[in-house]
């Protein structure tokens, strides 16, 4: 159990640090014994002292580093190339083999239908991409994030939590062509001062 510090005491302490222009962190850490060896840690920040007039620096600076990069961040690239005809209702997109883990690298395949997808945008709605899991099976309208996970299913025994990928960066125009992201950027869709 951590020892206790009186509230006076921690204001004390910052006070301390204020005067001589020293910021101090306390952060109190619990060791726990989960047994077969197994630790597990806590930690429980005591300074700064919570309060509006006491704000920690760094949460302000993390939260202005968030505002601004969220005043930054890129737009979607498939409605941008679909908007200037970069991409087209129809197309065919393969996937790029970094959708897939290092280590299962090895089973991509641009020939394997489960490596593609159809762009559905039609009459201006949200775009969708029709992607197979093999040959014969009925196409599967996905949002464009969601493509991966079911790639990753088809493909190996993966069973875990579901994720989504960076759709700029897992697409290509042709096998081993463009990524989305680099036609957005060659074609000035992105701006150069918004890239992420």
């Amino acid at each position: 159990m951590r020892p206790y510090f009186p509230r006076r005491v921690l204001k004390t302490v910052k006070w301390l640090g204020d005067v001589h222009d020293m910021p101090i962190e306390a952060i109190a850490v619990r060791l726990f014994s989960e047994g077969g060896g197994r630790y597990s840690l806590t930690f429980e920040r005591l300074l700064p002292l919570p309060g509006e007039e006491d704000f920690d620096m760094t949460v302000r600076r993390r939260e202005e580093r968030k505002r601004t990069d969220n005043t930054t961040r890129r737009s979607a690239v498939v409605p941008l190339l679909l908007r200037d005809g970069l991409l087209q209702h129809g197309q065919t997109l393969w996937l790029h083999k970094n959708v897939l883990l290092a280590k299962d690298r090895h089973l991509h395949d641009f020939n394997n239908p489960v490596f593609q997808v159809v762009v559905q945008a039609s009459n201006g709605g949200t775009a969708k991409f029709a992607w197979r899991p093999d040959v014969g099976a009925e196409p599967e309208l996905l949002s464009p994030s969601a493509v991966g996970r079911r790639v990753y299913q088809a493909v190996t025994d993966w069973d875990g939590e579901p994720f989504s990928t960076a759709v700029a960066s897992s697409f290509t125009l042709e096998p081993n062509g463009r990524t989305l992201e680099q036609l957005a950027l060659d074609e000035g869709v992105w701006s150069p001062a918004n890239q992420a």
